[in-house]
C-alpha cells in the first residue's frame, strides 16, 4: 500500500503486529511496547513515503519478470526528477528467485536496496531473492 498511488490505510494495531481480528470501529488498546518485526517494516515504508512524496501521485507501470503469477512487480517514477522505485512482492508461501529486467530508461544511475541501504550492481537486470511473502524495494536514482 505504501508504494501505490493514494493514501495507505493501516488497520488498528497492524503496525505492531496485532493479529486479532477486530470488528469495524472496535476499540482496542495498542501495545506500543511490542517489538514485532511488523513495526520496523511500517517505519521503513512510512519514512520512504515521507521522503518521496511523489509515491502518492507519481506514475506506475508493471514490470516483466520470470517469477510466475505469485509475483507482482512494478516501478513508480517521479516524473520531475527521474528517480524510480522498483517494487517486487512475493505472494507465495515459498521463496522465489527471479530476474527482473531494468527498463531501458533506468539503465544508468545507482540502485539502492531500500531496506538494507546497500548499493546494487545491475547489468540490464536484477537477480532478486524473495522469502515467502517477502518483498524487495529498490530506489533507482538517475
Amino acid at each position: 500500500m505504501f508504494t501505490l498511488p493514494g493514501v495507505p490505510l493501516i488497520y488498528n494495531g497492524e503496525e505492531v503486529g496485532n493479529s486479532k481480528r477486530l470488528d469495524l470501529f472496535e476499540q482496542v488498546v495498542i501495545d506500543w511496547k511490542s517489538k514485532g518485526r511488523h513495526r520496523e517494516v511500517y517505519r521503513t515504508l512510512g519514512a520512504l513515503r515521507h521522503d518521496h512524496s511523489w509515491l502518492s501521485t507519481g506514475s506506475i507501470r508493471p514490470l516483466k519478470h520470470n517469477g510466475g503469477g505469485s509475483i507482482l512487480a512494478y516501478v513508480r517514477t517521479d516524473d520531475s526528477s527521474g528517480t524510480s522505485l522498483l517494487c517486487i512482492f512475493n505472494f507465495a508461501a515459498r521463496a522465489a528467485i527471479l530476474d527482473v529486467p531494468i527498463p531501458e530508461d533506468m539503465q544508468h544511475g545507482t540502485t539502492t536496496d531500500v531496506v538494507t541501504n546497500a548499493s546494487l550492481p545491475r547489468q540490464g537486470q536484477l537477480k532478486v531473492h524473495l522469502p515467502a511473502f517477502g518483498y524487495a524495494l529498490y530506489l533507482i536514482s538517475p
